[in-house]
């Protein structure tokens, strides 16, 4: 097994073959930049924010339901042996990009914006997990976010349809005894309660982001702002 830095990568390094086209050299600076082979096409992001398995049975699905014409598909996948040997040598994909999930945020969400993809694919499942790459889902400026959920169904994201999947979890729990439903109310009641508290931070947080990466796409076009 080759060794993976952790930077964004196109193809392993030679000679291992990937995807049934001829391996280049990995050479992080040349993600960023527009590929001719893109032109024209549909840019779709898979990002894996859940187990490879959800990952590959959505992209089964993807494949069968020909949701967009001419698409081009790029996972964006944990550099782990599991997650690699999942996707690597599927006829769906034409990249796959490695993160490893505790370093190189920034660089990486700066890359995935430069792309700009038409459409993020991520995968609101259940799991606690992922939830980093889960939010890049928002940050990178792609058209359209396309969910999953742990059903497989996959709809195009919004407030209403979110709500609607929220609520559908809810009505298939497992009855409770009503000293568990109080209690359960209760965490409820508290939890939105400390949402409310937190939601003026967590709006600084994302705009403190959002200047800096404005303030990045400035500098690397030469514009002052």
């Amino acid at each position: 097994m080759h060794n993976m830095t952790d930077t964004l990568i196109e193809k392993p390094i030679p000679p291992t073959p990937v995807f049934g086209r001829p391996s280049q050299s990995a050479d992080p600076s040349d993600v960023a930049r527009p590929r001719p082979e893109d032109h024209g096409r549909e840019k779709i992001l898979i990002l894996q924010s859940a187990e490879p398995a959800y990952v590959l049975k959505a992209m089964e699905s993807l494949r069968e339901q020909s949701l967009y014409q001419n698409p081009s598909y790029t996972v964006f996948c944990r550099n782990k042996q599991e997650s690699i040997g999942s996707f690597q040598g599927n006829p769906l994909l034409d990249r796959m990009l490695v993160h490893s999930e505790t370093r190189g945020s920034w660089a990486h969400l700066r890359n995935l914006r430069r792309e700009r993809f038409d459409t993020a694919v991520l995968f609101l499942t259940g799991d606690p997990g992922y939830w980093k790459v889960k939010l890049f889902a928002f940050l990178l400026g792609a058209k359209r976010k396309l969910v999953f959920d742990e059903t497989g169904e996959c709809f195009y994201f919004g407030f209403r349809r979110w709500i609607r999947l929220i609520a559908r979890r809810m009505r298939e729990r497992p009855p409770m005894e009503a000293q568990s439903r109080c209690l359960n109310t209760a965490f409820a009641l508290l939890f939105t309660l400390l949402k409310v508290i937190v939601l003026p931070f967590r709006f600084v947080w994302l705009l403190l982001i959002w200047i800096r990466l404005r303030q990045g796409a400035w500098k690397e076009s030469g514009v002052e702002p």
